[in-house]
C-alpha cells in the first residue's frame, strides 16, 4: 500500500525523509505556483506526486474552482504527476460524475471518487465503469471519529467493490482500516502533528501508538527527550517514517492474503 504524506508543501524538509516516495499536494496550494520549480527547489521531483483538486478546502471556504483551469494545469504538468483526482462537486455525485466525464472528454484521467453519503447504485455504477481501474473513496473525514460507523460504510464499500478496482483511501489514517481493507493507497496529513501539537508516533509493530509532551502518564517505551529537545522537522521526520513503516506492513499482510498490487513508475523527470 502506497501512504501519500498529504500537506507536504509546508515541510521544507519532506525530501529528506527516508523511505518517502509519495506526496499528495492540493490544486489549491499550486495553481498559482510554477508547480515544477517549486518540486525542483524541494528536491521533490523524482517522486510520486499525487494532486488532489482541493474540492473540499474550496467548499468549506466558499471558493471556486474553475474546471477549465483546473484542466489546464493539469495538461501543463502531467508530466510531474503520478495520480490526479476528478474535481468532485460536494454533496452532488451526479455533478462529480459530470465533471469527472468533461476532465476525461479533455483526454484527462482524473481519479473517480465515491463520497459517504452518495448512494451505493453510485458505486456500483462506478465500479463497474472503472473495473480493473484505480477509483478513490472520499467524505470519509468526518466519519474518522466514529469506528463502528465508518466501517460499516467501508465493508458495505468493499462488498461492491472487492478487489475489482484499485482503491485509494482519503484522509484515512486509521491503522486498523489499513488492515481491514485492500486499500491500493491512502494520505495521511497526521505525520504533520509533531508540528502542531508535538506529537509523536511510533510503530510497535501492529498499532500505532501516540506520545504527546503534556502527558505524565504516557506508555513506557518512548524517547520523551526526544520529543521534549527535538525541533518540530526531526519529529515531522520521525512521524512520516512510522506511518511508511506502517504501510509496508499493510502491503506485506494483504500479499499474504493474496492481493498484491503493481505500484505506477515515479516521474517526475525534467
Amino acid at each position: 500500500m502506497l501512504v501519500y504524506l498529504a500537506g507536504y508543501s509546508s515541510e521544507k524538509n519532506a525530501n529528506k525523509i527516508e523511505g518517502a516516495e509519495n506526496f499528495l499536494g492540493s490544486y489549491l496550494e499550486f495553481k498559482n505556483k510554477n508547480y515544477p520549480k517549486f518540486h525542483k527547489e524541494r528536491g521533490l521531483l523524482g517522486k510520486r506526486l499525487f494532486l488532489d483538486s482541493g474540492a473540499f478546502s474550496a467548499f468549506t471556504r466558499g471558493v471556486k474552482i474553475d474546471i477549465d483551469e483546473y484542466a489546464a494545469f493539469i495538461h501543463k504538468n502531467e508530466k510531474y504527476i503520478t495520480t490526479y483526482a476528478s474535481l468532485d462537486v460536494i454533496g452532488d455525485y451526479k455533478g462529480t460524475q459530470r465533471n469527472t466525464e468533461y476532465l476525461e472528454s479533455l483526454g484527462l484521467h482524473p481519479l473517480p471518487t465515491f463520497h459517504s453519503g452518495s448512494p451505493y447504485s453510485e458505486l456500483e455504477r462506478i465500479v463497474n465503469r472503472y473495473e480493473g481501474q484505480y477509483i478513490a473513496l472520499g467524505g470519509l473525514v468526518p466519519l474518522a471519529t466514529n469506528k463502528r460507523k465508518m466501517q460499516a460504510h467501508l465493508d458495505k464499500c468493499f462488498s461492491i467493490i472487492k478487489t475489482r478496482c484499485k482503491v485509494h483511501a482519503f484522509g484515512v489514517n486509521g491503522i486498523w482500516a489499513w488492515m481491514r481493507y485492500p486499500f491500493y493507497s491512502a494520505d495521511a496529513t497526521s505525520w504533520l502533528a509533531g508540528a502542531i501539537y508535538r506529537q509523536m508516533v511510533t510503530w510497535d509493530p501492529k498499532q500505532m501508538k501516540i506520545i504527546q509532551t503534556n502527558k505524565r502518564n504516557a506508555a513506557p517505551g518512548y524517547n520523551h527527550t526526544f520529543l521534549a529537545t527535538q525541533d518540530s522537522s526531526a519529529i515531522i521526520k520521525h512521524n512520516a517514517q512510522e506511518y511508511i513503516k506502517a504501510a509496508d506492513f499493510a502491503t506485506r499482510l494483504w500479499e499474504t492474503r493474496g492481493v498484491k498490487w503493481e505500484y505506477p513508475e515515479i516521474k517526475g523527470g525534467e
